[in-house]
């Protein structure tokens, strides 16, 4: 039957309130600095025969939540953390602020299409905003009609029209050197220090500079977990574009996925997007309770499945998960159901490997498990 809006609100809510109910029993058992986390990963550590690093580091990490547009999972983000911080009297992560690459200023008669301000504002956070396209004409180019669009880099295998190489990496400079030069520096002027952790929620571009932040995750409007027979993810790109290939394929039941970001330092690293390691999955929704659009299947995925991965960000329940030092054989899928394997750091979600086809959150039973580690 096919969700109604309030059916996919419901659902929303009904899913949050077991990550919020898991993150207080956890935390209000554990305290600020739990123990178990090392013992997890040592024991591991032993069974698998590699070393394990934590995620998000020791101790409360400090976060800002990185966005261009309506911030809609950023200001989720936000909430979901400042909720809980009240239940404590704590924050198992601490945000420090937002930061964007759009114009956060109203003209007149036209209200800013990014809302990093008004969130921010919202939740009395700073905010580090640089302007690319005011970047752009001030810096490079003062007639440019359309910087986005005369400075994209990437194209989806197949694309027509594409540029010459020479070209594309000469526009990959000019985004990387916008980063270095612009963005990050406003960061530290704005934060005194840069964060450890990104949540990018909506951030129009890639991530290039390093040191920008220590840990990078993303929310993904598609399913990660289906790779062709090379192991390249079959529903990379941006919003609806990847719900898109979901819909296209036929697959039984669509989901939303949080992975790890690694910076596109390079001309060639920035061809391959969205293939960082798989932290966890929504819960989703079966093809037959989805509209037909990509794009409104996109909507109801942002509340049912992204929403409450930020909740599992912002409640500080990502600081359970860690990563192999080494790389592993992680097994993923392709359509037909074969496995493929890919080696990449295995995800270690308390003392359970959870990668790749069997991340994390497929159902929600996984949640009630992590409330008795």
């Amino acid at each position: 039957m096919l969700l109604s809006d309030d059916a996919v609100a419901a659902i929303s809510a009904s899913r949050l309130d077991i990550v919020r109910s898991v993150a207080e029993k956890y935390w209000g058992r554990s305290g600020r600095d739990p123990t178990g986390p090392d013992e997890w990963r040592d024991r591991a550590r032993s069974r698998y025969g590699v070393g394990f690093q934590p995620l998000m580091g020791r101790g409360v990490p400090t976060c800002a939540v990185w966005g261009s547009g309506g911030f809609s999972t950023g200001r989720q983000e936000l909430h979901e953390a400042a909720r809980l911080g009240q239940r404590l009297g704590w924050s198992p992560v601490d945000y420090v602020g937002a930061v964007t690459n759009a114009s956060i200023e109203d003209a007149p008669g036209m209200p800013a299409k990014c809302k990093a301000k008004k969130v921010a504002g919202e939740f009395k956070k700073r905010i580090a905003a640089k302007d690319f396209v005011a970047w752009y004409r001030d810096s490079v180019d003062g007639r440019s009609e359309n910087p986005v669009r005369e400075t994209r880099f990437f194209y989806p295998p197949g694309s027509g029209d594409v540029p010459p190489e020479a070209e594309l990496r000469r526009r990959f400079e000019l985004r990387q050197r916008f980063e270095r030069e612009a963005l990050v520096p406003e960061m530290r002027e704005v934060f005194g220090e840069l964060p450890f952790s990104a949540s990018l929620r909506g951030y129009s571009f890639p991530i290039m500079t390093p040191h920008a932040a220590e840990q990078f995750d993303d929310t993904h409007p598609a399913d990660l977990t289906y790779v062709d027979a090379a192991g390249h993810a079959l529903y990379p790109g941006w919003q609806e574009g990847a719900t898109a290939g979901m819909v296209r394929d036929g697959i039984p039941e669509y989901r939303s996925s949080l992975i790890t970001v690694n910076p596109a330092t390079t001309f060639e690293m920035a061809q391959s997007v969205d293939s960082g390691e798989l932290l966890a999955l929504g819960a989703g929704m079966a093809r037959q309770d989805a509209p037909a659009e990509a794009k409104k299947v996109q909507e109801h995925l942002k509340q049912t499945d992204e929403y409450v991965l930020c909740a599992l960000k912002a409640t500080g329940l990502l600081r359970l998960w860690s990563f192999s030092i080494e790389p592993m054989p992680v097994r993923y899928r392709t359509l037909d159901g074969g496995p493929v394997e890919v080696m990449q750091r295995a995800v270690l979600v308390g003392d359970r490997l959870y990668s790749g086809a069997d991340a994390f959150g497929r159902s929600m039973d996984d949640l009630s498990w992590l409330a008795g580690l």
